[in-house]
């Protein structure tokens, strides 16, 4: 550990402090409800924000009721419109894409097109002989168009809210 990583109490909440936190566990080994020693997505989670005195739910489920709601979807929101709401509403570092048993940190977006960073097992992928596993398995930052074309839908279309996680 570096002297400049230590830190006598909390972080300030700033987005930039929040990405850097993220980064700072990048390439971190998936660990569903902490299997081996390691973190899930809701547990990455819940540490990041921790650092900054932020104290959220173990449960990706109730961290999606955190924060001021910026937006929520279904099954027949077009996934154009989530990402739009995405990138024009949501801002990065400190609001949270939820979709069902998964949630990430919302990164920003270049050429419109939306980033987040989180701890995943892995995604489903269309080839011509069905949907294939993709394994990831630990920390990783991708787009949102993981999983197009599958079964499952990529994870844009599988988004449900997003949040803004705003300091007490």
């Amino acid at each position: 550990m570096r002297k400049e990583d230590v830190h006598i109490g909390y972080l300030s909440y700033t987005p930039r402090t929040i990405i850097e936190r993220a980064f700072a566990l990048i390439n971190e080994p998936y660990g569903w409800g902490g299997m081996y020693g390691e973190q899930d997505c809701s547990r990455y989670i819940q540490e990041v924000f921790a650092t900054v005195g932020i104290h959220l739910p173990r449960n990706s489920s109730k961290q999606a009721q955190v924060g001021k709601l910026i937006a929520e979807f279904n099954d027949e929101t077009k996934k154009e419109e989530i990402e739009e709401t995405i990138i024009e509403k949501a801002v990065g570092g400190v609001s949270l894409l939820y979709m069902r048993d998964h949630i990430m940190i919302y990164l920003g977006s270049t050429d419109n097109k939306a980033y987040a960073i989180h701890d995943t097992w892995g995604y489903r992928q269309n080839t011509w002989r069905g949907d294939i596993v993709r394994v990831i398995d630990r920390v990783a930052v991708t787009d949102l168009y993981l999983g197009k074309g599958s079964q499952k839908g990529s994870y844009l279309k599988q988004i449900r809210s997003v949040r803004i996680i705003a300091s007490e």
